[in-house]
């Protein structure tokens, strides 16, 4: 809208709040016009800034890259670059890792028997009696070995029973019993008993 002319000077009071309320208008869409050119100047400027700012960030990015590549094309030419010194200094510093990876596992190691000690004392091993000079344990490695070697052992208190006795008795017993049974089925069931047998010596000892 344009602004209005100059007021007639004979105009009525009427015509004149007509062009006074026509001007209020016509400045009011100018001034709202004027703000939606700075709403879109405000906008279109934090657009360029962000596009700035991602502009700048790649850059940077690049940067860095062509600087970590320029300092692994030095190493590679330092490395390719040295003799039989710098492959002797790489050893020694292997050896040198390798040693000190071994300190830290003996302490570890140490660490780990010092915190089994301070949970409490190591538990005494339950002590066996000595049975090499008990005549009445028998050392044997078969069933017929064992028979013999029982039957050569004899009741050293008295009133006890021999194996002998034993066996004799209870394979009668078992015949009668247990017809079926091999000689060997026979054996192992005679030496079973004999060891719950209260008459055995080795019981009484």
């Amino acid at each position: 809208l344009g602004a209005p002319g100059p007021m007639a000077p004979g105009a009525s009071k009427k015509e004149r709040q007509q062009l006074k309320a026509l001007d209020a208008v016509v400045a009011a869409s100018a001034r709202a016009e004027e703000n939606s050119w700075k709403e879109t100047d405000k906008r279109l400027l934090a657009k360029e800034q962000r596009a700035q700012e991602q502009a700048a960030k790649a850059d940077a990015r690049l940067a860095a890259r062509r600087d970590r590549q320029s300092m692994e094309a030095a190493e590679e030419a330092a490395l390719s670059g040295a003799g039989k010194d710098r492959l002797q200094a790489t050893k020694l510093t292997q050896a040198e890792i390798a040693r000190r990876q071994a300190l830290v596992a003996a302490a570890q190691a140490q660490k780990q028997r010092r915190s089994e000690a301070s949970k409490g004392t190591v538990p005494q091993p339950k002590l066996e009696p000595n049975l090499n000079r008990d005549s009445a344990v028998v050392d044997a490695s078969g069933l017929d070995d064992a028979v013999a070697a029982l039957r050569g052992i004899e009741g050293k208190a008295a009133g006890s029973l021999t194996f002998a006795e034993f066996e004799r008795r209870t394979v009668e017993d078992l015949k009668v019993e247990k017809p079926g049974l091999k000689k060997s089925q026979v054996m192992e069931h005679v030496l079973k008993l004999w060891a719950r047998c209260p008459d055995n010596p080795a019981r009484a000892a």
